[in-house]
């Protein structure tokens, strides 16, 4: 792949992902100010403080949920800059990426069986 290719594909999905942020954003003031898809009632500002608000289970919770959105930011970027300061990106990339889809395939079928 080229790299005129490659650029505009980060592009293309840069795009995508950012303008999928922007209309969750948008979907959810929609559902707090209008009730849309709410059956039109509006579940206003009070769901923030009520049950205990954002912080039901302490702080302790954040700080345990920081942990998931780190990992899902994190995602397939870690390999794009693995494999840009590789010195064989074929060769040091393939390798362990079959080991941990082999790994994968088979703990898999071991927990399902």
């Amino acid at each position: 792949m080229s790299v005129k290719v490659f650029g505009e594909l980060e592009f293309w999905f840069s795009f995508f992902k950012v303008a999928t942020i922007i209309i969750m954003i948008a979907a959810g003031i929609g559902i707090i100010i209008w009730g849309i898809g709410n059956g039109g009632s509006r579940p206003a500002f009070t769901i923030w403080w009520s049950n205990g608000g954002f912080f039901s289970h302490g702080v302790m919770g954040m700080i345990l949920s920081l942990q998931l959105v780190m990992f899902a930011y994190g995602g397939i970027e870690i390999i794009g800059i693995t494999a840009g300061e590789a010195n064989d990106p074929k060769k040091s990339i393939r390798r362990p990426s079959t080991r941990c889809r082999g790994e994968f395939w088979c703990s898999t079928s071991v927990r399902c069986s």
